[in-house]
């Protein structure tokens, strides 16, 4: 049965778009057939964590005002794990402001085709258009923030509204998170949204680094954030919410990996900075 799980946030900025990418491939490293949908319409990036842009000849626009095309057609396969698929968005988005029952129409149609286990839905932030339609067409949902006061407490807006119009609870991932920069700390995190946590991502700069060359973390388990990404992906399986520990040749590692030292002597060009804001 395919279970359909709408990741989403507060405000943006939080990185939802990298969380969505290293769930989904955490889930498909674990033999599990996964199809990660980009429905953040307007901003539509979740080809770049995945390294996926060259492969999108066709996205939801297309699909939806062209009938000779077929769903198969516009999804497009991961790079390195063989049972990981991409539903490209469109940056546009006018097809869903104007009418959001077609994104439902294409959840429900992959829903029943019975091709994936899991559906990760790349929401918008409870304050943009589409997100009541991503909601209503999911099973579970999972809000991603950031441990500062902003965004936890656009985070606790949406678990309310989550909480009035959806019949399922939700459950919790902290992103970027350093308990040595005076930031909050994960259990005033969890006791202020009061909902279950699946895992907690560490500020680090190899997801960064993962980002601009399009490869998941996920992907590379000798380092402290692959492994992190993979007990979430554990947790969302097992419908635990286990708390990651990590291994003694995990626990010498620093929690802060720096860019490499060629990266760190020149300035970040702008697009250096896009891809910070969405790593985080």
């Amino acid at each position: 049965m395919t279970k359909v799980i709408a990741i989403t946030s507060g405000k943006g900025g939080v990185g939802k778009t990298t969380v969505t990418a290293n769930v989904g491939a955490s889930l498909a490293l674990m033999g599990k057939k996964v199809c990660v949908v980009d429905a953040d319409f307007g901003l539509c990036n979740l080809d770049i964590p995945l390294g996926l842009t060259n492969r999108i000849i066709f996205d939801l626009f297309d699909y939806f005002n062209h009938t000779s095309l077929s769903l198969k057609s516009v999804l497009v396969k991961d790079k390195y794990i063989p049972n990981f698929y991409l539903l490209p968005g469109n940056k546009k988005g006018s097809f869903v402001e104007h009418d959001p029952v077609l994104l439902h129409q294409v959840i429900s149609e992959i829903r029943e085709s019975g091709q994936f286990d899991y559906v990760l839905i790349d929401s918008p932030s409870g304050i943009e258009k589409g997100f009541d339609t991503v909601i209503q067409s999911s099973d579970e949902a999972i809000v991603v923030t950031t441990p500062d006061l902003i965004a936890l407490r656009d985070a606790d807006r949406v678990i309310g509204i989550l909480e009035e119009t959806i019949r399922f609870s939700s459950s919790l991932v902290i992103n970027w998170y350093n308990e040595k920069d005076g930031r909050l700390s994960i259990d005033d995190v969890v006791q202020t949204l009061a909902i279950p946590l699946l895992g907690t991502i560490l500020e680090d700069e190899a997801i960064i680094t993962s980002v601009q060359r399009g490869k998941v973390i996920t992907l590379q388990p000798e380092l402290e954030a692959g492994m992190r990404f993979r007990q979430i992906g554990r947790n969302i399986i097992k419908q635990e919410t286990k708390a990651y520990e990590p291994t003694k040749s995990m626990k010498k590692q620093a929690h802060l990996i720096p860019l490499p030292l060629k990266l760190m002597k020149h300035k970040r060009s702008k697009n250096d900075h896009f891809v910070r804001g969405m790593a985080r």
